[in-house]
C-alpha cells in the first residue's frame, strides 16, 4: 500500500494531475503544498498520522519515496507531502519541493544529529527553491521520551535564530500536535498567493500559474 502511495503521488507531482484524495474538492477552496523534511527516524511519518488522525501502529517502516495526506478546514485545504529521509532518497524528497508553500523541518529530541541536520536541509532546500518565499515551521519531536539530547534552550536559540516557529511534539501523548496543525492552517492562510480552483477541472493545466500549489 505504501508503495502504492508513493507511485500515485509521484504522477501527482510529474503530470500535475490529482491524486484519490483530490477527487471531489470543491470549488473555492484554497490548496496550499505543505512538505515534510528531515533524517531518517525522527518521526515524521508517525506524527503525520497522528496530525491527521490515525491509530499509532507498533510497526516502524522508513517511507520510500513520499506519502501524501490532505488536510481541510473551512475554504484552505493543505496538501502535505511526508518525505523519505534517508540519505540515499534525499533527491527525490527534495524533488517535492516544488510549488511548496510551507516547510516543516522535523527531528527528534533524542537525535543531536537530526538537530545538527536543520541547517543541512536549508542548505540543500536552497538549489530546487527560493526559500524567500516560504514558511517555514521547526518541529522537536518525540518529546515524551526521557533521555532528550538536545535541551530546549538549544532549540529555542536555533528557532529564533533561523526566524521559525517551533513546536515541541509527540505523536504519542499528543503534546503540540493540535497546535502544530493550527500553524500549519494559520501559516496558509496567510500566504497571499494561494490558488482557489476546483481539482475537478481542467483549468488548471492551462498554464503554470493555475497549478495548484
Amino acid at each position: 500500500m505504501k508503495f502504492k502511495n508513493m507511485i500515485l503521488g509521484a504522477l501527482a507531482f510529474i503530470f500535475m494531475v490529482p491524486t484519490p484524495a483530490a477527487k471531489g474538492a470543491a470549488k473555492g477552496i484554497a490548496f496550499v503544498k505543505v512538505i515534510f523534511l528531515g533524517n531518517a527516524g525522527v518521526g515524521k511519518t508517525t506524527l503525520l498520522n497522528k496530525i491527521v488522525g490515525k491509530p499509532l501502529s507498533g510497526d516502524h517502516h522508513p517511507t520510500v519515496g513520499v506519502n501524501y495526506v490532505r488536510l481541510t478546514e473551512e475554504d484552505t485545504a493543505l496538501d502535505i507531502w511526508d518525505t523519505a529521509g534517508q540519505e540515499r532518497y534525499r533527491s527525490i524528497a527534495l524533488s517535492f519541493v516544488r510549488n511548496s508553500k510551507i516547510v516543516v523541518i522535523v527531528f527528534s529530541v533524542d537525535d543531536t544529529n537530526s538537530f545538527g541536520a536543520i541547517v543541512t536541509w536549508l542548505s540543500l532546500l536552497r538549489g530546487y527553491v527560493d526559500i524567500e518565499n516560504i514558511k517555514f515551521i521547526l518541529v522537536a519531536n518525540k518529546t515524551d521520551l526521557k533521555e532528550r539530547l538536545v535541551a530546549e534552550g538549544e532549540i529555542q536559540q536555533k528557532a529564533e535564530s533561523l526566524g521559525m516557529p517551533v513546536y515541541f511534539c509527540s505523536a504519542k501523548t499528543g503534546e503540540g500536535v493540535d497546535e502544530l496543525k493550527g500553524c500549519m492552517f494559520n501559516l496558509a492562510k496567510e500566504i497571499p498567493q494561494k490558488v482557489t480552483c476546483s481539482l475537478e477541472t481542467e483549468e488548471l493545466h492551462e498554464n503554470e500559474d493555475k497549478k495548484c500549489c
